[in-house]
């Protein structure tokens, strides 16, 4: 196995284990409703948790990229260039949006229940569940999605090499995509990544099709196949049927309402 297949398939396995676990102490943290509960090693544990699960994301991102990037007689154009600055530029903004979410996380978590129901604080609690839901969660998940996606693009132009083992970078991609998209129903934030990912799967076939690629020439293509199918069957079947007539786009951040 390549460096690049090697760092796909620890991906998924360090999402189907780090966001289950991830997600339980987010719970513990959700039943606690007073500040008093909260110690600084949990604050610190949650500031540690999540950025090493991001950290580490980043990293094999970026261990893909150069895997991609140093193919031998690979030839860089304009096209190429662009590309790669791109998944840079998204990838980056990705980490950002961490940082983000850690903060307004801490600053709602540390509130007063009383505090909330202060007129003159209203503004401000508003701004920090914006921060903590759409803002910081879009970021993030339609950041990976984004990035993920200029990968396969550019593993398909610098000319992919068929993977001697398709199916078990079908199924990695497949279980990222569960653990992903429990991730977004649990945070309520499935609206706006199962948009991003449409779209990203309409561009991909729409390049596809000019282009004359094919997916399954490249690892990379191959997981992202079996990421989408079971990412947004998740997302949207969790929409239509458990969601069913409820407004789904005030729901991020907000996990009472899982």
């Amino acid at each position: 196995m390549s460096l690049e297949e090697i760092s796909l398939v620890g991906l998924s396995g360090l999402s189907a284990f780090g966001v289950t676990f991830f997600n339980r102490f987010r719970n513990r943290m959700s039943r606690d409703k007073e500040p008093s509960k909260h110690s600084r090693n949990r604050i610190l544990k949650f500031i540690a948790f999540n950025l090493i699960l991001n950290a580490v994301a980043y990293i094999g991102f970026i261990l893909t990229f150069l895997n991609v990037f140093t193919k031998p007689g690979i030839v860089i154009t304009t096209p190429i260039i662009l590309v790669s600055a791109l998944f840079l530029i998204s990838s980056a903004i990705t980490f950002y949006g961490c940082g983000i979410y850690i903060t307004a996380v801490i600053l709602e978590t540390l509130t007063p229940p009383g505090f909330r129901k202060l007129p003159y604080l209203s503004r401000q609690f508003k701004v920090t569940n914006m921060f903590h839901g759409p803002i910081s969660h879009t970021i993030m998940f339609s950041g990976y999605i984004i990035a993920f996606s200029l990968l396969c693009v550019l593993d398909l132009m610098t000319g992919p090499s068929i993977s001697s083992i398709p199916r078990l970078f079908l199924i990695s991609g497949a279980l990222l995509g569960l653990s992903a998209g429990y991730a977004q129903i649990s945070s309520g934030n499935a609206p706006f990544q199962t948009i991003t990912g449409v779209l990203s799967v309409i561009a991909l076939v729409i390049l596809d099709q000019v282009e004359g690629w094919k997916f399954t020439q490249s690892p990379i293509g191959i997981y992202m196949i079996g990421f989408f199918i079971t990412f947004l069957f998740l997302n949207v079947y969790t929409i239509v049927f458990r969601w069913k007539g409820k407004n789904i786009w005030s729901r991020s951040g907000y996990r009472e309402y899982n």
